[in-house]
């Protein structure tokens, strides 16, 4: 009971302080209440209509009416003259739409047209340069530190650990690609920016000159975007 009362109090307080799509998904999201309606019978439904109030609070908010106590009373003077808000529209897996969505997202699915996005963004290796790794086999990597000399430098056991979690960086990558260049049925674009577009493709062309029918492991270990 005493932690209800403490969740009450702050949504309370975030009511007053959030814009009221904002306060309505943290709700939401707090309570598990949207989880929940997704486990119930329809529940893909039901979520699609929790998506719907969060969208007309949205709307509500961009006329002259603020806050949440008016929005209740807007939607009590709805159900007084029998109005309804509307059930939302769920689209079905058929339906001639554009689909946004991440390539993890898309696996397993096939689409006529697919435009395969952000090729020239690089990968996420912040990890790498941490002054402490770890990996499951190779164990831990610290910086060799001597206190005496002020000397910091990057010990063999690091390095051997950064060079591991680069390879299979770069390999999870590449098959992340796989699944993203496997998607199309009928037409595929990449999409992709440099900042010297015919730099980039002189040297794009000396290595596939020296490829045979797979890149080199050294070009491949080289390579910081798709």
């Amino acid at each position: 009971m005493h932690s209800f009362l403490v969740t009450l109090e702050e949504w309370r307080t975030y009511s007053r302080q959030e814009s009221l799509p904002e306060f309505i998904w943290r709700v939401l999201q707090e309570s598990g209440y949207y989880d929940f309606a997704g486990g119930l019978p329809g529940g893909k439904q039901r979520q699609a209509n929790l998506l719907a109030l969060y969208d007309r609070a949205r709307a509500y908010e961009q006329t002259s009416f603020r806050g949440l106590f008016r929005f209740l009373r807007f939607v009590e003077r709805l159900q007084e003259k029998g109005d309804d808000m509307g059930t939302a529209r769920t689209l079905g897996e058929k339906e001639e739409v554009v689909r946004l969505m991440t390539i993890h997202k898309s696996k397993g699915l096939e689409f006529p047209v697919v435009f395969l996005s952000g090729l020239s963004k690089d990968f996420n290796m912040r990890d790498m340069y941490s002054d402490i790794l770890l990996h499951q086999n190779l164990g831990i990597g610290t910086k060799y530190i001597n206190p005496s000399k002020r000397i910091v430098k990057t010990s063999l056991p690091q390095a051997a650990i950064k060079i591991r979690e680069k390879k299979e960086l770069l390999a999870e990558e590449m098959r992340v690609l796989y699944v993203g260049l496997t998607r199309a049925k009928e037409q595929f674009i990449l999409v992709g920016t440099v900042k010297d577009a015919a730099s980039e493709f002189s040297k794009w062309a000396v290595t596939a000159a020296q490829a045979a029918d797979t890149l080199s492991a050294f070009d491949r270990l080289q390579a910081k975007t798709f």
